[in-house]
């Protein structure tokens, strides 16, 4: 609880008023949150394709840095698609501030069937062969890690991204803490992975802890994997 002064110009009076700051007091819940569907993936891609733009994993998939927010947009629909069909999608409103994409444990394989499913096929015309090969190269290096370092059922963060004009205001905290809260009550852990260290200090504050890195099949890129034990 919050108290402001409101200044009565009228009557030179301080009234004071208590007052709930939502961001705060809020409860983190899953139902507070916007289901995303297929009829919201050019949005969601946008959203997406704006937060990972000078993401290090984003500036060696997509090199050319004038092409870039165009091929991570066909990416993100791409992606998204995969995770409505297979896990669930989230937004903080329906103005698509911030995006969190989850899938099972069971479901975080995309083989090429699966992919030709959702639409994969569309991406080596809109991306080409060259960068369609670097995407599968690192599909097959993170099936691999995370087989070697999760070996409990978790749900996993793929991926959490907030429009640049929106970052800093709290909305990664909902998205985050939403799952969170429901995966405690279902007692399941929760795994993501990242590529900086800023991002592993950040997920920290949230009970993440570093249970995996390498680096990048060539490239300089170090490649951390984080769990989250869910509370009992």
């Amino acid at each position: 609880m919050e108290t402001i002064i409101v200044h009565n110009h009228k009557s030179c009076l301080h009234t004071y008023i208590s007052v709930r700051k939502s961001v705060f007091h809020m409860e983190y819940d899953l139902e507070s949150l916007y289901r995303v569907s297929k009829k919201d993936l050019k949005q969601v891609a946008t959203t997406l394709s704006k937060s990972f733009k000078n993401d290090p994993l984003s500036c060696y998939m997509y090199p050319d840095t004038e092409k870039r927010l165009k091929q991570l947009y066909y990416y993100f629909i791409f992606r998204v698609r995969f995770g409505i069909t297979h896990g669930e999608v989230y937004a903080t409103t329906k103005n698509f501030e911030g995006i969190a994409v989850w899938l099972p444990s069971d479901k975080t394989t995309i083989t090429r069937m699966e992919a030709m499913k959702v639409g994969g096929w569309k991406l080596y015309f809109q991306l080409g062969m060259e960068t369609v090969s670097r995407m599968e190269v690192i599909n097959h290096f993170t099936i691999e890690f995370r087989k070697n370092v999760v070996k409990t059922p978790y749900w996993y963060l793929a991926p959490m991204g907030v429009d640049p004009v929106h970052q800093g205001k709290g909305f990664a905290r909902i998205l985050l803490l939403s799952m969170l809260n429901r995966l405690d009550k279902e007692k399941i852990d929760c795994f993501l992975e990242t590529q900086t260290k800023r991002n592993v200090e950040i997920y920290k504050r949230y009970g993440f802890e570093v249970n995996g890195k390498t680096k990048i099949p060539g490239t300089e890129l170090e490649h951390y994997g984080m769990i989250r034990k869910h509370k009992t």
